[in-house]
């Protein structure tokens, strides 16, 4: 057994034993860096047994849940948020449409997958009940894109940088990574400075991760989410977010080539056919087959609706594949919602990101005059839930797991303000009197 291997699977199981003797939040933050490390798609996995090690991390979550429930709310008000309601119809039009979807295996899995995220969001939601498991929670996902981005810098020759390992295209990587760099920024805002230093340290390798993807739809929804940071940054950090943003755009333009920028450029294109040019134009072709599919299976499709109904719908210069396998997936979100489910769907789906988009504006006009992580997590949040919508017009992203954590996290900022944390008198009286000395090794800002 590799020595990587064995580390792994130590700190696998420590994760766990941790979860189990200490907080359920050791073990979600194993779960979250199995999603990154993918062993089964490593060259040091070939000592490790065949096992379903994030499922195995899920169930470990759930079981540390139970194991201290005492400490813990589970009933936590979870359904008293809009987005876990409009999640469980979805997954009761799921189990509605499965008689008639066009392949019931593939309708089973997306029924299962969609359970456990619902699940996780709970578990997620009920964990995260103080500042020090949200920035573990949050640190993990760095952590992770770190890994990422190292994957790449490490083993990049040229082209688009697809050997993630995780199930996701360059295209997701890029989306994921993105969010790793919002995360960053919001968790170097109330880090001490040993931690500040070790986050500066990461995020080289995250931009450059995303930019090695060549992604363009990446590109867009990360100049989008930025735009957006900076606008809902507390007005106390834009002394600091304004340069830092600065240092970023050019810490972004250090890290690209001119081939990023060449097809980055054909964006302008606007889907226009340009001859020896990929401006994307057969995916507005796409579209519009997918809004004639729609209208005539107006129940819905069931799950990959396009991708199985493409040969029917679609000219062999679309299709893509082999031999009698040549079809051709969805590249829009919504539109994969509307074939998929059936007007229903597309509603929920627009219902969806409504929830998470109107919750950022909320708590942004509650913290906004505040200091702490609740109030820097809501740029945070609002930048990744403009990155997912932009990156939803590319590509069809439902079944992105980093959807559901981020609007689980965005639950546990409404909670927090639902709760009546009087953070602005909290800062007047930190402002008048005597400042406290603070740890480096503590993850949690001591209150007043």
């Amino acid at each position: 057994m590799a020595l990587t291997s064995l580390l792994y699977l130590c700190s696998f199981f420590a994760g766990i034993v941790l979860s189990f003797v200490r907080n359920p939040i050791f073990g979600l933050v194993t779960y979250v860096l199995v999603l990154f490390l993918t062993p089964e798609a490593r060259w040091w996995s070939a000592g490790l047994p065949s096992l379903r090690w994030s499922f195995i991390a899920a169930i470990m979550v759930l079981v540390g849940v139970l194991l201290h429930s005492q400490r813990f709310d589970l009933r936590t008000g979870f359904f008293k948020h809009g987005a876990a309601w409009f999640l469980m119809v979805f997954v009761a039009l799921i189990v509605a449409q499965y008689p008639f979807a066009l392949s019931q295996p593939l309708q089973l899995n997306l029924l299962i997958l969609l359970v456990k995220y619902v699940v996780l969001m709970y578990l997620t939601y009920t964990i995260l009940r103080d500042e020090t498991s949200v920035k573990l929670f949050l640190f993990a996902y760095i952590a992770g894109a770190w890994y990422w981005g190292w994957l790449a810098y490490s083993s990049y020759e040229g082209g688009r940088f697809e050997n993630f390992g995780a199930d996701v295209d360059s295209n997701g990587a890029g989306l994921m990574l993105a969010c790793g760099t919002f995360v960053a920024a919001s968790l170097m805002l109330v880090a001490n400075w040993p931690q500040r230093f070790l986050i500066v340290a990461l995020i080289p390798f995250i931009v450059n991760g995303m930019i090695t993807t060549v992604s363009r739809g990446a590109f867009l929804a990360f100049v989008c989410g930025g735009l957006t940071y900076v606008m809902l940054s507390p007005r106390y950090l834009r002394r600091w977010v304004y340069p830092l943003s600065v240092l970023a755009l050019v810490l972004f333009l250090m890290l690209t080539n001119e081939q990023y920028w060449d097809r980055i450029s054909s964006i302008l294109y606007a889907g226009e056919e340009v001859e020896g040019v990929d401006t994307g134009s057969s995916r507005l072709q796409i579209m519009g087959i997918q809004l004639k599919m729609a209208r005539q299976h107006p129940k819905g499709t069931g799950h990959k609706g396009t991708m199985l109904l493409s040969p029917q719908y679609m000219g062999d210069d679309l299709l893509t594949g082999w031999g009698e396998n040549r079809r051709r997936a969805s590249h829009n979100t919504f539109l994969s919602f509307l074939v998929d489910h059936g007007a229903i769907g597309a509603f929920l789906y627009v219902c969806l990101t409504g929830w998470f988009l109107v919750a950022v504006l909320r708590a942004h006009r509650t913290l906004r005059n505040t200091r702490g992580l609740y109030a820097v997590m809501v740029p945070m949040l609002g930048a990744i839930a403009v990155t997912l919508a932009i990156s939803d017009l590319t590509v069809n992203y439902l079944k992105l797991e980093i959807r559901y954590w981020f609007i689980a996290l965005m639950m546990v900022v409404l909670n927090e303000i639902r709760k009546g944390t009087k953070v602005p008198e909290r800062v007047e009286q930190r402002a008048a009197g005597p400042r406290r000395p603070r740890s480096y090794l503590n993850w949690h800002e001591p209150s007043p």
